[in-house]
């Protein structure tokens, strides 16, 4: 009787627990499903930051989604994190087998690994074309395999013309044989296939941004804006559009209309933070810094949570030195979250700029744990080991760099500092060329875009014009230097570079003349300063020496670290004139310990001079 009584009594409960752990499971579906769609509303609106969080929470919300890490895989991408695009596109494919966009897109991804992974690429290949075998993608990844593999350009030229074949109306194909004839470095037959797709599909947005991009970098600027007129015409909300015309405007400085492009992409996404944000990015090119700052400014009054904006304010107070202000935004941060990943990364790159690489290295490797494969991270950490003297780690994080992100062109100026760092000036001058040329080819992408591939070729000709300067090639160093000096008339670093060659050809009232144009666009450049000063001593203009290190020192009052390298740069204008008790007396005032003095001076703490200068622009 009580074993009947019992069961009586426990079915209710059972009852219950079913219905209960039922509605845990349909709230759990609901919400995963609410994340996907959100997340996909922002992917459409290029808020790829916004949706890679809400993927992220649709994930954690089901470990098992394959709609989850395709999102994820696809706010990866656009954000240019390599490794995290490959691990969500394996883990999509492997909850759906049926999704054959992301074989097809994990087959390419497969083939940008190093060496590249042929023969699992073949294995989704099949796979794709046994299930569909009418879908375009899979004949794409066909041809990128049979160029992976080496085979004549004709035999990958005809794979891709049967894709098209199967839907000529398709114009991501002629955009695929475009940019296969300009890796090929054949650029008349890329302009054909270009202009085959728009003439066969002529109402598509993006084949007049990929033609106004071709155009742009075969610099046929009048042409290449009249083709993105012709899309944001056919598109006039269209983001890509205005993007691409935004960029096309900034990469050719014409920044009055590259302004009005911005102002209408905010204007379109209804004055978003997002929005706003890319405005704020492009008045920091456009080096209108406190427009930048006041527009992040305005976004954090509005929306004090809107992390993005705060990374890029930081960023901003880091460019401009103002370190207590950037250290304002890292209590903001570690506030919001105190293990947030990008405000570990800005905390290093503000340890670094102040030279204390051992405490850059720690928040470093707290990412490290986090994300072993994260760009910035292993780019900082490079950065930070070279700093340090710790070649082989450095050239560790270099190496992961490349395996991980096989496109990213940065990792080419760390190559080039390696190699100054070990003495080789040949392997510098060799990794410089190396980078020109990447650059040269290089397609934007969500890992480089127009102004960074720009930068990273000016970058590479001012890194090859100091290897030649090294290398005793005076006509070439100063070839290089002066067009870097051309090209970024606002650069002071670039005029510091050029004084160089004037230095070495001994033309020291030349090197005075250039460091002043250096100064005036940086009165704080202690790079400047030091130059201004060793020269005014080999022309025995001492007494302007001093006169300099003077007014340094009342423009920088308050800054002990500053004021005592100044004080010790003024003891050896002493003992060059042959003063020593001045200089003794200097010495003695000095409040900062030598290492840092010698960090400001040579950017080393030995006092002897650093072998980093192809890193400076």
């Amino acid at each position: 009787m009580f074993n009947r009584e019992c069961q009586f009594r426990v079915l209710p409960y059972f009852h219950l627990t079913i219905i209960v752990c039922l509605g845990l499971f349909l709230s759990a579906c609901g919400s995963t499903a609410s994340f996907i769609a959100k997340g996909e509303e922002y992917l459409q609106k290029r808020k790829f930051h916004d949706a890679l969080m809400q993927f992220r929470s649709a994930a954690e919300s089901d470990p098992n989604s394959a709609a989850a890490h395709w999102g994820l895989a696809r706010a990866h991408e656009n954000l240019g994190q390599f490794n995290d695009t490959l691990e969500d596109l394996r883990k999509t494919v492997e909850l759906d087998s049926t999704n054959l966009e992301a074989k097809a897109k994990l087959g390419n991804y497969f083939l940008l690994v190093q060496p590249p992974l042929i023969s699992d690429t073949e294995k989704l290949r099949d796979e794709i074309l046994t299930a569909d075998p009418n879908f375009i993608e899979g004949h794409i990844l066909t041809a990128a395999i049979l160029a992976a593999e080496g085979r004549p350009d004709a035999e990958v030229v005809r794979q891709v013309n049967t894709a098209i074949g199967l839907n000529p109306q398709r114009i991501e194909s002629y955009i695929s044989l475009e940019r296969l004839y300009m890796t090929r470095e054949k650029p008349a037959e890329a302009e054909d296939a270009i202009k085959r797709g728009i003439a066969a599909v002529p109402n598509a947005v993006n084949g007049y941004t990929e033609y106004g991009r071709f155009l742009m970098y075969s610099n046929r600027d009048n042409e290449a804006e009249a083709q993105f007129q012709k899309a944001i015409a056919l598109g006039t909300s269209n983001i890509e559009a205005y993007e691409a015309i935004g960029e096309f405007y900034v990469t050719s400085r014409q920044m009055q209309k590259a302004e009005q492009a911005h102002l209408e992409l905010v204007k379109i996404q209804e004055n978003s933070p997002e929005s706003r944000l890319v405005l704020a990015e492009f008045y920091a090119k456009a080096n209108r810094s406190d427009e930048a700052v006041d527009t992040l400014n305005k976004i954090l009054a509005d929306s004090p949570e809107y992390v993005l904006a705060r990374y890029e304010l930081g960023q901003m107070y880091l460019d401009r030195k103002e370190t207590v202000k950037v250290n304002e935004q890292l209590e903001a941060l570690f506030t919001i979250n105190d293990n947030d990943v990008e405000a570990l990364l800005l905390r290093a790159r503000l340890r670094l700029q102040e030279s204390k690489s051992e405490e850059a290295v720690k928040d470093i490797d707290e990412v490290l744990k986090k994300q072993p494969s994260g760009r910035e991270a292993l780019f900082l950490n490079a950065q930070a080991r070279l700093a340090m003297g710790q070649l082989d780690m450095a050239n560790t994080s270099i190496n992961d760099l490349a395996r991980y992100h096989p496109n990213y062109l940065k990792t080419g100026l760390l190559k080039i500092q390696a190699a100054v760092t070990a003495g080789s000036t040949e392997d510098a001058l060799k990794f410089a060329n190396e980078l020109i040329n990447n650059a040269n080819s290089a397609t934007p992408n969500a890992e480089n875009d127009p102004q960074l591939i720009a930068d990273m070729r000016l970058r590479g000709v001012s890194a090859r014009g100091l290897a030649h300067l090294e290398l005793g090639k005076l006509p070439e160093a100063k070839w290089d230097l002066e067009e870097v000096a051309r090209l970024s008339p606002r650069s002071a670093s670039a005029q510091i570079n050029l004084a160089k060659v004037s230095l070495a050809e001994r033309n020291f009232t030349a090197a005075l003349a250039i460091y002043d144009k250096a100064l005036a666009l940086d009165p704080q450049n202690f790079d400047a300063v030091t130059g201004t000063v060793n020269t005014l001593i080999k022309l025995g203009d001492t007494a302007k020496a001093h006169a300099e290190i003077e007014e340094m020192m009342g423009v920088n009052a308050g800054k002990a670290d500053v004021v005592a390298a100044l004080r010790y740069l003024n003891s050896t204008v002493f003992t060059a004139e042959k003063n020593p008790s001045a200089a003794e007396r200097n010495y003695s005032q000095l409040s900062t310990s030598m290492p840092t003095i010698c960090r400001l001076i040579w950017r080393t703490p030995d006092c002897l001079p650093s072998r980093t200068e192809p890193m400076r622009l």
